[in-house]
């Protein structure tokens, strides 16, 4: 009976704090959101922090982690009892941090010589074309909703892309061709923009010591950034010979892929608000997609895009995680 009454301030703590599905938010909810909040964060309304004050100089970590523990609970928990045929035993509460379920995923690995993470560029990448064709604060000013500011991006898009299809497409190849997510944009501003922003992006990357995107981990910076180099070596050599792009059929979720950029990649998020800087965009990108490689934060992203139906193969393009994770502006 103790213990019963000594566990309900906890467990009233918990019910306030995971109200309406609160474990899957990344963060906390804007107070005043350009429109309609989506997703895991539609009735997300009012929600906000909850202090709690104690005499007790243990009751914060007490709390951190047992809220934490429960969040666990909510989302690793949930996670693995809908794993079907597959091996478990990295998905423990203690299992082995090196290969503890789910890996990360935002990350430029290096397969048989073959890159495999292109896409991510995506999520980096400041395209000033995709930027301008959204202004939040107009859109606020004008009370426009989610539906009219997609549509209005989307003809935008549409009018880009029929250019860039002319110039790059071959008319040719009728296989689906991956490369139109990540070069697209950057055809879109022009071969000499995405070079210096390659240069900008490469300084930044070589002096970042908590970089969570490289494949291997070394004292070293060259080693420790070689998949990211090798990603790079193959975007440049598309950037030094534009003519010989060639791009395939554009795949089918291309244009809403790029409306998703639009409204809700960071690199494109953190340009549009911070001085148009593409250093500076670049460098925070990369810090909320290190997070988005933590082990919380890929279960959160996991559980949101189950609940909208979404599968993303790690393979292809994994920014829709960004608009499922509401960074949208």
């Amino acid at each position: 009976m103790l213990q019963s009454s000594l566990n309900k301030p906890i467990e009233a703590l918990k019910e306030k704090a995971f109200t309406g599905g609160a474990e899957k938010y990344l963060w906390i909810p804007p107070s005043l959101p350009y429109y309609e909040m989506q997703g895991a964060y539609k009735n997300s309304k009012g929600f906000s922090k909850i202090l709690v004050f104690s005499a007790w100089e243990m009751v914060p970590r007490m709390i951190g982690a047992l809220v934490s523990y429960e969040a666990e609970r909510l989302t690793v928990g949930k996670l693995v009892h809908q794993i079907k045929n597959q091996d478990k035993k990295n998905t423990g509460y203690f299992a082995d941090g090196s290969r503890r379920y789910p890996v990360a995923r935002l990350r430029f690995n290096v397969s048989n010589g073959e890159v495999r993470g292109m896409s991510l560029f995506a999520l980096l990448y400041p395209s000033k074309t995709l930027s301008d064709m959204y202004l939040p604060i107009e859109s606020l000013n004008n009370h426009e909703s989610l539906e009219v500011i997609e549509k209005s991006v989307r003809l935008k898009l549409k009018e880009k892309l029929a250019i860039i299809e002319e110039k790059y497409g071959d008319s040719g190849n009728n296989k689906e061709d991956a490369r139109w997510y990540y070069l697209a944009p950057m055809l879109m501003d022009g071969v000499i923009y995405a070079k210096h922003w390659i240069e900008d992006i490469v300084w930044e990357m070589n002096t970042d010591e908590e970089d969570t995107t490289s494949e291997v981990r070394s004292s070293s910076k060259d080693k420790r950034n070689k998949g990211f180099i090798a990603h790079i070596d193959k975007l440049r050599s598309y950037l030094d010979a534009p003519e010989e792009i060639h791009l395939g059929r554009k795949p089918e979720d291309l244009l809403e892929t790029l409306v998703n950029m639009v409204l809700g990649s960071p690199a494109i998020c953190i340009y549009r608000s911070n001085g148009r800087s593409t250093a500076r965009a670049t460098s925070l990108a990369k810090v909320f997609v290190n997070n988005f490689n933590l082990r919380s934060q890929q279960l959160s992203l996991i559980l949101l895009m189950a609940d909208a139906g979404m599968i993303i193969p790690t393979g292809r393009m994994y920014l829709n995680t960004v608009k499922m994770a509401v960074f949208r502006q």
